[in-house]
């Protein structure tokens, strides 16, 4: 038998129940990688308040064109494409006109204090760890391919808030 996903043709779920439909597989699929990805997370929570808001103007007018062009610097070229099909180095070829809409668009996100409803589509791939059966499906970690622009202003706002922020070793 193949170990490669597309070509399964029957996947394990539960100790001894065989699916053998698409339709059946896929829905397993998407059960087991719902509670792997967005399942409860018993450790603790961060409880944020409402003093960020009182200064979300001036933080906007900070994010300037050189942070901007140095986030896309960072970002890793060569990745598999999300569900949009741009990969980053489109953005590195297009230079100072990516960088011009770049800085409008992440102006405008964290104005609207809300980022595009496009960028929670992902493609979810699993990959065969090479261990125990290919029909288990606890013998599979998920990849998750992401539109690169959300990759690109994610990595812009983790590096303001390690920037702004420090951690202790404890």
């Amino acid at each position: 038998m193949t170990r490669d996903v597309d070509q399964v043709k029957c996947i394990k779920h539960g100790a001894d129940h065989l699916l053998v439909k698409d339709k059946e597989i896929k829905h397993r699929w998407r059960e087991y990688f719902d509670g792997l990805f967005n399942g409860e997370n018993e450790s603790s929570t961060i409880e944020l308040d409402n003093t960020f808001d009182d200064t979300s103007r001036s933080f906007v007018r900070r994010i300037q064109e050189s942070k901007v062009k140095e986030a896309l610097k960072r970002m890793k070229g060569g990745m598999a494409m999300g569900p949009d099909c741009i990969p980053i180095e489109v953005w590195r070829g297009l230079r100072d006109i990516a960088i011009v809409w770049l800085t409008k668009l992440f102006k405008s996100i964290f104005r609207a204090n809300k980022m595009p409803e496009e960028w929670r589509c992902s493609i979810l791939v699993p990959i065969f760890k090479n261990k125990g059966g290919v029909q288990s499906f606890t013998n599979y970690s998920g990849i998750k391919l992401i539109i690169h622009t959300m990759n690109l202003w994610e990595g812009f706002i983790e590096h303001r808030l390690r920037r702004m922020t420090s951690v202790t070793k404890n």
